[in-house]
C-alpha cells in the first residue's frame, strides 16, 4: 500500500490518466507544484526524462512500475470512484440531454438513456458498498431508486458526489476503520452481537433478516438499520436492498469465526497475573468440585474428590472445527446434515460463552448419539478419540 498525501495521489492519478494515451507527458507549473513532483520522481513513482535543455522548472515523465502499482490502488479508493462518478455525470449531462423542440408539447427537457441508467445503478452499488456509514447514504438511495420519477435527478446526484469528494474527514474515518480491523478484532456491542447470533443460527438468513422488519416502530426500525449497518462495515454481513427490504444476505467467513475471535479476545483481555477460583462449588459427575480459571489456552481446572481437570476452551474449539470439516465429507441427507450443524453451532457458542465443562462434554455426547444413529462413522471416530484427550 502507497501511503502518500492527497496532493501527491491527485498529481500521480491525473498524470497517469495521461500516460494511457501517451507513453510519456510533460508537466510543469502552474498545473503541478515541482515539490510534489520531485516527491513522485524520489519515490520511484515516475521516470525523469533529461529536461536540461528546456526553460524553467518543465519535465518530461514516463511511468514506472511502482507508479502503475500505486496508480491502481489509487483507482479502488473511494474518493476516485467518485470524482469518476462526476466525470462520468457531466458527460451523460451532455450526451443525453433530450431538448423537446415540439411546441405542443409541455414537457421540460430531460436527461435519460443506457449510460445514465447505468450511472446510477452503479453509484447503488457503490453507495450500498461503501457509504453505508455517512449522512448522505438514505438520500443517495432514494435518487438511485427513483431517478426516472424525478424532475432533477441528476443535478441532485450530483450535488450529493460534489460534496463526498469534499469530505475528507469521512474517508480518513473510514480508514482508519480499516486498518483498525486488519490490525485485529474488533468486539460487537451486545445487541450486534444478538443479531449476528440469529443470523448464523437461521437457516435463511434473507427470509429471517426481513422478517424482523415487521410491525417495527420507526425507533425500532432505526436501530435496526443501524446495527445492520455496523454489521455490514466491519465486513460480517453483505445485504443487498430491495423496496427498503433485505432481499439476499451473505454471511461472511468473518461471522462464521466471530465467536471463535471473540473468545481469543476475552482470553487475551482477561487478567493474567494469576488463576482465579470460582467462588462456588459444582457437584457433577466429577464429585463436589471447585473450578478455576487458568491463565493460558483458555483453560480451566476442575478440582475436588481425588479428581483434577485439565480443559482447555481452546482445543475444545479447534475440536468443533475438525468436526465441522468431517460433517461436510459425510454422505449423509441434507436435512441430517443441518441438523447435525446446529447441534454443532450450540456445542461451540457453549465453548465460546466457557460453559463448564461437564455441560460441554453432554453436548459432544449427543451430537455424537445423533450421528450414530444418521450412519455418519467417520465423524463419530473423531468425536470418540478426540473427547479422550479433552475431557
Amino acid at each position: 500500500m502507497y501511503k502518500l498525501d492527497k496532493t501527491a495521489q491527485d498529481a500521480l492519478n491525473k498524470i497517469y490518466t495521461q500516460f494511457k494515451s501517451a507513453s510519456e507527458i510533460t508537466v510543469s507549473a502552474p498545473k503541478y507544484e515541482k515539490i510534489t513532483i520531485d516527491y513522485l520522481i524520489t519515490d520511484g513513482l515516475l521516470e525523469k526524462i533529461d529536461a536540461s535543455t528546456l526553460n524553467g522548472w518543465v519535465y518530461i515523465v514516463r511511468p514506472t512500475h511502482e507508479g502503475k502499482l500505486a496508480y491502481s490502488e489509487i483507482l479502488k479508493q473511494a474518493s476516485s470512484k467518485i470524482n469518476n462518478f462526476i466525470l462520468q455525470g457531466e458527460t451523460i449531462m451532455k450526451e443525453e440531454y433530450h431538448h423537446l423542440t415540439d411546441h405542443g408539447l409541455a414537457m421540460p427537457d430531460f436527461i435519460c438513456g443506457p449510460k445514465s441508467d447505468q450511472w446510477f445503478s452503479e453509484i447503488s452499488i457503490f453507495n450500498d458498498r461503501t457509504l453505508v456509514n455517512h449522512p448522505l447514504h438514505d438520500q443517495i438511495e432514494n435518487v438511485c431508486k427513483n431517478h426516472r420519477n424525478q424532475f432533477s435527478p441528476h443535478e441532485n446526484m450530483m450535488g450529493y458526489l460534489r460534496a463526498l469528494a469534499e469530505d475528507d474527514e469521512f474517508f480518513e474515518k473510514t480508514e482508519q476503520r480499516k486498518d483498525a480491523i486488519n490490525m485485529g478484532f474488533n468486539k460487537l456491542p451486545s445487541n450486534s452481537e444478538q443479531l449476528l447470533r440469529e443470523l448464523l443460527n437461521s437457516s435463511n438468513p434473507t427470509d429471517y433478516l426481513a422478517g424482523k422488519f415487521k410491525d417495527l416502530s420507526n425507533k425500532e426500525d432505526n436501530e435496526l438499520r443501524g446495527i445492520i449497518r455496523e454489521l455490514k462495515s466491519y465486513g460480517y454481513v453483505d445485504v443487498l436492498w430491495a423496496d427498503n427490504l433485505p432481499y439476499h444476505v451473505t454471511l461472511n467467513n468473518s461471522a462464521r469465526t466471530y465467536y471463535e475471535h471473540l473468545a481469543e479476545y476475552k482470553r487475551k483481555n482477561a487478567p493474567t497475573n494469576s488463576a482465579t477460583t470460582t467462588p462456588q462449588t459444582i457437584n457433577n459427575y466429577y464429585g463436589s468440585t471447585n473450578v478455576i480459571n487458568a491463565p493460558n489456552d483458555g483453560a480451566v481446572i476442575v478440582a475436588g474428590n481425588n479428581n483434577v481437570i485439565d480443559f482447555s476452551y481452546n482445543k475444545a474449539g479447534d475440536i468443533v472445527s475438525e468436526i465441522e470439516s468431517s460433517l461436510n465429507d459425510e454422505s449423509i441427507p441434507s436435512e441430517e446434515r443441518e441438523t447435525a450443524m446446529e447441534l454443532l453451532s450450540e456445542i461451540k457458542e457453549k465453548i465460546t460463552v466457557q460453559k463448564k465443562p461437564s455441560i460441554i462434554k453432554s453436548a459432544f455426547v449427543g451430537l455424537k448419539d445423533f450421528l450414530i444413529g444418521i450412519g455418519a462413522s467417520s465423524t463419530v471416530a473423531i468425536i470418540q478419540a478426540k473427547m479422550q484427550g479433552l475431557f
